[in-house]
């Protein structure tokens, strides 16, 4: 039996990307091997993110330290984890604790993007400045460095070329057990009626801000006299108010459905009951929201470079993100050709098989063991 450590916090106080792995992570290796121990540590308390089922040995901070929850996750935590003396700790999100050092068994760190250094534009100087030291500091005090697709894996190599190229594995993930079921007419208009949806849409998710790129969809669908709705789903930020401002101005405004808190279960209807779904990112360092819709049937437009083309590959549209020319036009031939629509889906659905919660989960504990 293992004992295996996590820092958990993405998981309880996350809702998109880092969340969404840490989740699925502790939720599979709890189901597919529940003869381990599994220890989650968070700065604070359990959120009903991550259900109660998977929340039996979670460590907090206690005295001082919870005050101090940040200097306790980056140096404090450190005695609760010889504490308990897991064989394996798990950074499961870009970073591990500063005082890991003094940590006796072996380190484990994924590492999902380098996008604020591919991409420095998207943040701001002082965030460039914590990730890069945390990211170096994790892939140095690592045994092994995880990584989310093999862009990122080439991304690590060319931004920190010091680090062990040996100790860097690609795992691939998977997406929520959720999208695994078609749903049946009633259940999905039921969903659509909750969130006053319209019949038929074009579908993007993710966090509403300027590297999704989800502005260039309302772009293309002016510009070609597209006539369907859109709906965009994820976390608002001040680009959100750019799309709002297009949208009046090109009148889309009466065809655009923006929602930020859509419940984790109503997901799967909403993307099987879409026409399509579209990605233009400008850089990932996996792209869920891809597995996300070729498990739920819906064919997929995203861009042809980087992670996203390598997750997708033959499963997708491939665009150019920002050639508006490529977006709408990919847009009109899946939505005019039924034809192609069951083709890519029927190719994407052939590509889920590599994303398989118990593909994944399988690879992750042979990882750990070949540790030990």
């Amino acid at each position: 039996m293992l004992t295996i450590g996590f820092d958990a916090k993405r998981a309880f106080y996350n809702r998109s990307g880092l969340g969404n792995y840490s989740r699925d992570i502790i939720r599979n290796l709890m189901n597919f091997y529940p003869e381990n121990a599994y220890l989650l540590f968070s700065p604070s308390n359990p959120t009903n993110l991550l259900e109660k089922d998977y929340c039996q040995n979670v460590i907090v901070p206690e005295g001082i330290h919870k005050i101090f929850k940040s200097a306790w996750r980056t140096y404090g935590v450190i005695s609760d984890i010889n504490k308990n003396k897991p064989d394996i700790f798990h950074g499961l999100s870009n970073e591990l604790p500063f005082s890991i050092k003094k940590f006796r068994g072996k380190r484990i760190v994924s590492i999902h993007d380098l996008i604020f250094l591919k991409y420095p534009k998207f943040y701001r100087a002082f965030d460039r400045f914590v990730y890069k030291n945390k990211v170096r500091f994790a892939c140095n005090n690592a045994d092994m460095i995880l990584v989310t697709s093999q862009q990122t894996k080439e991304d690590l190599q060319t931004y920190y070329p010091k680090i062990k190229q040996n100790s860097i594995s690609v795992l691939y993930q998977g997406c929520n057990s959720l999208y695994y079921k078609t749903l049946g007419k009633e259940d999905k208009e039921k969903i659509r009626i909750k969130y006053k949806l319209p019949k038929q849409y074009i579908l993007c998710v993710g966090t509403l801000e300027e590297r999704k790129n989800f502005l260039s969809v309302l772009k293309a669908v002016s510009q070609f006299k597209i006539d369907a709705p859109i709906v965009l789903i994820g976390k608002p930020t001040p680009y959100l108010e750019e799309i709002k401002k297009y949208a009046v101005i090109h009148k889309l405004d009466k065809r655009l459905w923006i929602l930020h808190n859509v419940e984790t279960s109503d997901l799967p209807a909403v993307y099987q009951s879409a026409q399509m779904f579209v990605y233009p990112s400008v850089y990932e360092g996996f792209g869920i929201p891809i597995i996300e819709a070729f498990n739920s049937g819906t064919p997929v437009i995203t861009t042809n470079y980087g992670s996203l083309a390598e997750i997708a590959s033959d499963g997708a549209l491939l665009v150019n993100p920002v050639d508006l020319e490529e977006l709408g036009t990919a847009i009109l031939n899946l939505m005019n050709d039924s034809e192609l629509r069951r083709t890519y889906i029927g190719k994407a659905f052939e590509r889920t098989g590599l994303f398989k919660q118990e593909i994944v989960i399988e690879k992750l504990m042979g990882f750990y063991l070949s540790l030990l």
